[in-house]
């Protein structure tokens, strides 16, 4: 099999299975990579392996609404989803079973929002177990994390100073060395 879908140029994905998807040549986004602006919502990601980001990739100013994330895997690096845009947005998404090598199941760039959003059973072998925030300023809103393994269902890396999180539930989260719930590190 191969990467299930690649877009270049803005576009917007709705109502799309995207199973069994590998990034080949060592290639981020094994279901989707987008490299510009765009939408995905109401999908379904499942059993997508790649280098990292096992379901999709997001590299432009993106948004991700209402799409489930499960099984995907990345062999090195996060496994359901990598949003590499300072304001992307994703909402009312759920992310389950998605283990990861090295890091999260999800890596977000600085000023990424995650509202409504539930994690569940996300594991890896070096730091959270759900979100990489990295470089501050994210805004998680009104999520649920429940029985995440790693460093802390949350990792929080950079400047943590206007970083927010409200409204959100952490239920059962394992932490390896550090809390089960969120690890700020200014690194």
């Amino acid at each position: 099999t191969c990467q299930c879908f690649s877009a270049t140029a803005a576009i917007t994905l709705s109502s799309l299975t995207m199973t069994n998807g590998y990034g080949i040549n060592e290639a981020y986004g094994g279901g989707i990579r987008m490299y510009a602006a765009g939408t995905i919502t109401n999908c379904l990601f499942v059993n997508n392996v790649s280098r990292g980001g096992g379901g999709a990739r997001v590299l432009g100013t993106g948004t991700v609404v209402d799409c489930r994330f499960a099984g995907n895997r990345g062999i090195e690096y996060y496994a359901a989803l990598i949003m590499d845009s300072a304001s992307g947005i994703v909402r009312r998404c759920t992310f389950a079973t998605n283990p990861a090598n090295n890091y999260a199941a999800v890596w977000a760039m600085s000023g990424c929002a995650f509202y409504d959003c539930t994690f569940i059973c996300n594991s890896n072998t070096l730091s959270a177990g759900a979100i990489i925030c990295s470089g501050g300023n994210p805004i998680i809103s009104n999520c649920a994390f429940i029985a995440n393994y790693g460093d802390g269902a949350i990792r929080m890396e950079g400047s943590v100073d206007d970083s927010v999180i409200t409204g959100c539930t952490f239920t059962r989260n394992i932490g390896r060395e550090y809390g089960g719930g969120i690890r700020m590190y200014r690194g």
